[in-house]
């Protein structure tokens, strides 16, 4: 193993039955309650007070109340376009959106709804855990740089500290280091200290137990941590101990772990390339075996010889190899900023044939992706510049032995920089677009997203730094009087200079009034009766009876202004 991946740090921490623990505060349970979080009639999250019951998730809520009687379900909250308030489309807290769940109802994942009984009035929203993840990643980013922190899922995220690890150890003698590690709650450690391979571990697992204590102090929640050299062993030993506690596993601890656990247990493992590797496993056994017994162990038996190699590819015979021996390379990648913030409904053959009723979806889903869009520049200091609408017609048979398949299509549009991404305004820009195509009923999926992020400069700002640097020149800059007088033949007058956006708008009224001139008419009527008229300055396309452009706030037939 390379010294270089020996010497690093990394962390895997993981938030235990995060759902389970959002609805515990929010309902004030203690977590010795029995609960589980409900979606479709199926349980999505089960807290550890009901587990010894035999409750697991993937069961129906019924089931789970005769296993464990004093089990609570709590539903996903759900939102509909009849209850949730509009005014929050343009301000006001989001717990103004959607019906209130303040109790837990024991029967509620007691079936799926029947046929008909269609989610077409409401749908699932998961704000509330989006928000706790919030307030999580926000204390996280306080300890760990941004472009050293790996966000794998809502509740999950690597964390690279080998530098923070190396500057504790400056700081702190090893002996002071195991010192602290013995006041950490639920802190576990194979081996003897006396042995330590790496103190820098060690150091890392301070750091973990300080972000699980802080995190535990400002927000309620429990967390599990690994720590190990790398992504993969980390993240197998954060899941070693649970619920609220740390594994440290030394480098030379990773191999034997990794070949002890069975494959779809094994990140990266878990999808199409694990039913592959086990597929080739049991081909090469010639039995049928069930999924626990096939582990690492067993597949690092048989990658030697070419029949690995025609079946898997070299490339991943060599990294599954390195794998069975702890080793894993992988770097990690920052990803705490999401690439765009979405909000969708899907519905039921034949679809909505309504546009009205489209538009009432849309501005759900506009005050959704709003309601995002605040918490991202809250948290990133940037804003989106496109607005993305997908669309997806009704299914239709496709050739024999094919699925069913909608027609689909992506549309983006410019959000004005001047334009407060209001639900409103990304509803009625959505429903704009989606007019514009040529089949836009019936429809079976709509979605809206914000993408394409810019960082939000302040305009005060901006304008002190111009007037600063107007105001405050270098003396290298400084215009000095020539030794002797300018030639009048040559010289020329100068022009007063404009500021760079009242020089844009002279320039196109100038355009304007030359074309005018030209032809000997406007370049379009826009106070003709009946006729729609495009915004000269944005170009958004306004209904005849529209006094104003609602994206940039131009008065009809008005000369462009600058944005306020």
């Amino acid at each position: 193993m390379a010294a270089a991946t020996r010497d690093r740090v990394v962390l895997h921490i993981d938030l235990d039955s995060f759902y389970a623990q959002v609805e515990q505060r929010r309902l004030g349970l203690p977590p010795s309650v029995p609960l589980g979080v409900v979606q479709l009639g199926m349980l999505i999250a089960v807290n550890y007070a009901a587990r010894p019951f035999g409750v697991k998730r993937g069961m129906q809520g019924a089931e789970a109340v005769k296993l464990c009687p004093e089990f609570q379900c709590v539903e996903v909250e759900k939102i509909s376009v009849d209850t949730f308030d509009p005014s929050y489309a343009t301000e006001g807290e989001p717990e103004a959106i959607g019906k209130s769940d303040t109790e837990s109802f024991p029967d509620i994942g007691a079936r799926a709804p029947p046929p008909g009984e269609d989610a077409t009035e409401e749908k699932v929203s998961l704000r509330r855990y989006r928000k706790a993840s919030i307030e999580v990643m926000t204390v996280l980013r306080r300890f760990i740089a941004e472009d050293k922190l790996e966000r794998g899922g809502i509740d999950e995220v690597f964390g690279d500290v080998t530098d923070d690890a190396a500057s504790l150890l400056e700081k702190k003698s090893l002996e002071e280091i195991v010192a602290e590690l013995a006041q950490v709650p639920g802190h576990n450690m194979e081996g003897d200290v006396d042995e330590i391979e790496s103190p820098a571990l060690l150091a890392g697992a301070v750091i973990c137990g300080r972000i699980r204590a802080a995190v535990l102090a400002e927000t309620g929640f429990t967390m599990s941590g690994g720590v190990s050299n790398n992504k993969t062993v980390c993240k197998i030993a954060s899941a070693l101990n649970k619920p609220n506690q740390q594994t440290v596993l030394q480098p030379s601890e990773g191999a034997a772990l990794v070949r002890s656990q069975p494959v779809h247990k094994v990140p990266l493992l878990r999808g199409k390339l694990g039913r592959t590797v086990r597929d080739f496993v049991l081909g090469q056994l010639q039995q049928s075996a069930d999924d626990a017994s096939i582990t690492m162990a067993v597949v690092a038996d048989h990658l030697d010889g070419p029949a690995a190699s025609a079946a898997l590819g070299a490339d991943t015979v060599g990294w599954l190899r390195r794998l069975c021996r702890g080793e894993d390379h992988s770097a990690i990648v920052p990803r705490m900023r999401p690439k765009s913030l979405l909000a969708c409904k899907s519905f039921r053959q034949p679809g909505v044939s309504s546009i009205s009723e489209l538009r009432r979806w849309l501005l759900l889903l506009g005050v959704e992706v709003a309601d995002r869009i605040a918490e991202d520049t809250a948290s990133f200091n940037r804003r989106p510049k496109n607005l993305v609408l997908y669309h997806s017609g009704v299914k239709t048979r496709g050739a024999s032995g094919k699925r069913p398949s909608a027609p689909s299509c992506t549309r983006t549009t410019r959000i004005p920089p001047n334009k407060k991404p209001t639900g409103e305004f990304l509803a009625e820009t959505g429903l704009t677009t989606l007019l514009k195509l040529e089949n836009a009923l019936p429809c079976t999926r709509v979605a809206l997203a914000a993408s394409d992020f810019t960082e939000v400069v302040s305009t005060r700002a901006s304008i002190t730094q111009f007037m600063t640097q107007r105001t405050h020149a270098p003396e290298s800059h400084t215009v000095c009087q020539p030794s002797s007088p300018p030639d009048l033949k040559t010289a020329r007058p100068t022009k007063p200079s404009k500021r760079p956006l009242e020089a844009m708008f002279a320039k196109m009224e100038r355009k304007r009034s030359a074309v005018e001139g030209e032809s000997g008419v406007p370049i379009m009527d826009h106070n003709a009766a009946g006729a729609s008229w495009p915004c000269p300055f944005c170009t958004f396309l306004n209904d005849a009876t529209a006094l104003s452009c609602p994206m940039c706030n131009n008065l009809k037939g008005a000369a462009p202004q600058p944005p306020e």
